[in-house]
C-alpha cells in the first residue's frame, strides 16, 4: 500500500478551503499510509457483519480533506478457515472507477511480486493528475472549448415536464435516500454487451438510455426530459496527455436532453435517441470545463441557468474483474455502511446506476422517502427492467437492424472504386456492405490480403506511436509487460499453448497492424490470421536465487527490442513462458499499448486460465469470436 501511495501521486491530495474558493496539492510522498489489523475470528457471523459495518463506517468519517492521507486500509482477519476481508477507503476527489481497476492491478500486480520475492516494480506512470488540471485549465479558454458552447445553451427547452411526486414538503437528505434493485439475467446482459449492437450500431448506454426515456415518458406524461449523465471524462482532448493508468477523479456530469420520437415503434424509439447522443461533443467533458473553468461571466452564467436535471444516470460497467474463481481479490458480501454525511443533500429526485456483477446487469434506484414512495420506485424499475428486455428481443430478431445517419457523418463509405452519394448515405437500408473506412488516397492498396477489418487510428494511438518511433525517452511507456507464476503442479504446456492461440484468434485487437502511408500511420487492420511465436526459456539449470535476475535482465532487453509498429506481418506482443524447474514456470507477455489498455491484461489471463483448463481436461471447447467493439467505438470518434 506504501508504493501506491508513492506512485499514485492523487492518493496523496489535501484540500485547503480560503475565502474564495477550495485549492488542492499533493503531500510529499514520505508519508504512511494509515493501516490497521483487526482480528475478528471469535466472533459469530452476525457480529462479525455488523463490525466490520461500524469499522468502515467509522473509517470513512475519519477522512480529513486537509490533513492525513486520503486513504486509509483495514485487514480483517476472520480465522484460518476464512478469507480475510481488505477494506480500502479512499475519498471519491481522489478516485474514480477506472482508478479502483487500476489499483486493484497494482495491488495484485505487487502481491505476486513480494510472494515471489521479487521487488515492487509497478508499470510505467502516465500523464500526472496535476498535469491534467492544469491543462485542462488551459483547454478551459481555447477557441476549441467554446465551440461547446452552442451545444451546451440548447439544453434549455420549455417542454420539461417536472417528475410527479406521491409526497411534497420533505428535505431530499441523505438520511431519506433508500434505493431500489433489478437486474436482468446472464442471457440477458451477454445480449445487451455483446448480440444486439450491430441491428443500429449502438452502444450500451443509446439501449439503456432509451429504455429509461421510454420509463419516464410513461410516468410523467412528457417525451421530453433532461437528464445528468455520468461519463470516466478521460477524453482524447489533450495533446501529450496520457491518462490510461492515472488514478484520480475524472468524472464528468453533464445534462443531457434527449426526446423520445415515438414510444410504439421500437426502431423509431432506438435511433432518435442514439442520434441524439452522437450529437454530444467529446461525450459531455465541455459542459463541466466551461461552466467551472472558463472564468468567463457570459459563458457561465447561462449554464449555471440552465434547467435542473432531476433525474441522474450512470452506467459504471463490467465489475465482474472481482468474480472470476481465479483471481485473489473478490468483492465482498459485507456491507461497508455509510459513504456519505446523513446531513448531506441530495442532487437529483432519482439516481439510477448500472454495473455488471457476476455476468448481470444490476440496477440501483435511489430516491429518497421524503418524495416518493417504495413501490412507486419498483414499479419504475420494474419497467426499465422490462423495457429493456423488449428491446434486446427487438434487436435480436431478424427484422431488425439498419443503419442511420450519424454512422456515416464522419466517415467515407467505401465499395469498389464508386463512392456512395449523400443521397445513398442517407437511406436506411443499404444492400453495400459497411466499411467505415476514412483512408488516405493509395492506402487501400497497401492493406493485406487476409484484412478482416481496417478503420482509422484513435488520436490517442497515433500520439503513442509517433512517440514510439520517434522518442526514445517515451517508448518505455507504451511497452507493456505483465509477469505471472504459473500456479499448476503439472502444467500442460501444449494445452497452454493452444489457449495462447485460441485467445489471439478471439480477441481483434491482438490480431491488429498497422499500415503506414508517407512514414506514418494511416490505419489500423485486424488480420484474419496473424502468425506468432511463443519462446521457451528453460533456466532450470540456473540456480534459483539466479533465475530473477537472469528474467529482469530478459524483461529489460526486451523492452528495449522495440516492436516493429511499421511491418504488418509483425504482432504487436510477445509470449515467453520460462521453466523455473520441473513443474515450475513464469509467463511474461509484453504488449504494445497502441492496441490493448491496461486492464484488458486481468481479462486475458482469466480467460487463458479458463480456456487452458478446460483444454487440459481434453474437453471438447467452442470459442466464438468477440465482436470488434473497438472498431465500434473508433467509428464515433469525432
Amino acid at each position: 500500500m506504501q508504493q501506491l501511495l508513492v506512485h499514485h501521486d492523487a492518493l496523496r491530495l489535501r484540500f485547503n478551503q480560503s475565502e474564495a474558493c477550495w485549492q488542492q496539492f499533493n503531500a510529499l510522498p514520505d508519508e504512511t499510509v494509515p493501516f490497521s489489523r483487526i482480528d475478528l475470528s471469535t466472533l459469530q457471523e452476525e457480529a462479525l457483519s455488523q463490525t466490520i459495518e461500524s469499522t468502515s463506517s467509522q473509517l470513512q468519517a475519519s477522512l480529513n480533506l486537509n490533513s492525513d492521507p486520503l486513504l486509509r486500509v483495514t485487514l480483517f482477519h476472520l480465522g484460518t478457515e476464512k478469507p480475510s476481508r481488505l477494506l480500502l477507503v479512499i475519498h471519491h476527489l481522489a478516485v474514480d472507477g477506472v482508478s479502483w481497476r487500476i489499483l486493484l492491478e497494482d495491488i495484485k500486480t505487487a502481491y505476486q511480486q513480494l510472494e515471489s520475492s521479487k521487488p515492487i516494480q509497478l508499470p510505467p506512470k502516465t500523464t500526472s493528475f496535476k498535469h491534467w488540471a492544469e491543462k485542462l485549465t488551459e483547454y478551459a479558454q481555447s477557441p476549441a472549448a467554446k465551440q461547446e458552447l452552442t451545444y451546451c445553451s440548447n439544453i434549455s427547452t420549455p417542454k420539461i415536464t417536472h417528475l410527479p411526486v406521491d409526497c411534497k414538503g420533505g428535505a431530499n437528505t441523505k438520511a431519506s435516500a433508500r434505493s431500489v434493485k433489478v437486474s436482468l439475467t446472464s442471457d440477458e446482459t451477454r445480449a445487451l454487451l455483446q448480440g444486439i449492437h450491430k441491428a443500429y450500431h449502438t452502444q450500451i448506454n443509446d439501449i439503456l438510455l432509451t429504455a429509461l426515456v421510454q420509463v419516464l415518458a410513461t410516468w410523467s406524461g412528457s417525451n421530453s426530459v433532461i437528464i445528468d449523465l455520468e461519463g470516466h471524462g478521460r477524453e482524447e482532448i489533450l495533446p501529450d496527455v496520457d491518462l490510461s493508468r492515472t488514478v484520480g477523479w475524472f468524472t464528468t456530469i453533464f445534462p443531457v436532453h434527449l426526446e423520445l420520437k415515438a414510444t410504439e415503434n421500437l426502431p423509431e424509439a432506438i435511433k432518435p435517441i442514439k442520434e441524439q447522443l452522437r450529437a454530444i461533443p467529446n461525450r459531455g467533458i465541455g459542459y463541466g470545463v466551461l461552466r467551472y473553468l472558463s472564468g468567463d461571466g457570459e459563458i457561465t452564467s447561462p449554464l449555471s441557468s440552465l434547467p435542473q436535471a432531476e433525474v441522474s444516470f450512470n452506467y459504471l460497467g463490467q465489475f465482474d474483474w472481482g468474480m472470476q474463481s481465479d483471481y485473489f481479490i473478490k468483492l465482498a458480501s459485507e456491507s461497508v455502511g455509510s459513504e456519505h454525511s446523513q446531513l448531506g443533500q441530495r442532487s437529483h429526485l432519482l439516481e439510477i446506476n448500472g454495473l455488471v456483477v457476476e455476468n448481470q446487469l444490476q440496477l440501483e434506484w435511489t430516491y429518497s422517502e421524503n418524495f416518493h414512495q417504495r413501490p412507486t420506485i419498483e414499479s419504475l424499475a420494474q419497467d426499465f427492467a422490462a423495457s429493456l428486455q423488449m428491446l434486446i428481443a427487438h434487436c435480436l430478431s431478424a427484422d431488425a437492424g439498419d443503419y442511420t445517419p450519424d454512422v456515416f457523418d464522419n466517415h467515407t463509405l467505401h465499395s469498389s472504386a464508386q463512392p456512395i452519394n449523400n443521397d445513398q448515405r442517407r437511406e436506411n437500408k443499404l444492400s453495400l456492405p459497411l466499411h467505415l473506412l476514412e483512408l488516405s488516397p493509395g492506402i487501400s492498396e497497401l492493406l493485406p490480403l487476409d484484412t478482416e477489418a481496417a478503420y482509422p487510428l484513435t488520436k490517442m494511438q497515433e500520439f503513442m506511436l509517433h512517440h514510439y518511433v520517434n522518442n526514445h525517452q517515451k517508448m518505455g511507456v507504451y511497452h507493456c509487460q505483465i509477469s505471472y507464476d504459473i500456479d499448476d503442479e503439472s502444467l500442460d504446456l501444449k494445452a497452454f499453448k493452444k489457449a495462447l492461440l485460441i485467445l489471439v484468434q478471439k480477441h481483434p485487437p491482438l490480431r491488429t497492424v498497422f499500415i503506414t502511408s508517407n512514414g506514418k500511420p494511416g490505419v489500423q487492420v485486424v488480420k484474419k490470421n496473424l502468425r506468432f511465436s511463443i519462446t521457451q526459456p528453460n533456466i532450470s539449470h540456473i540456480k534459483s536465487e539466479e533465475q530473477s535476475n537472469y528474467i529482469d535482465a530478459v524483461m529489460k532487453q526486451d523492452r528495449q527490442s522495440l516492436f516493429d509498429v511499421e511491418n504488418p506481418n509483425e504482432p504487436l506482443f510477445r509470449f515467453r513462458i520460462f521453466q523455473k524447474a520441473e513443474n515450475r514456470f513464469e509467463f511474461l507477455m509484453s504488449i504494445h499499448h497502441a492496441i490493448t489498455g491496461g486492464w484488458i491484461n486481468i481479462e486475458f489471463l482469466n480467460e487463458l486460465y479458463k480456456i487452458y483448463s478446460v483444454l487440459k481436461k481434453k474437453e471438447e471447447i467452442t470459442v466464438v469470436p468477440t465482436a470488434n467493439v473497438y472498431k465500434e467505438f473508433v467509428a464515433v470518434q469525432p
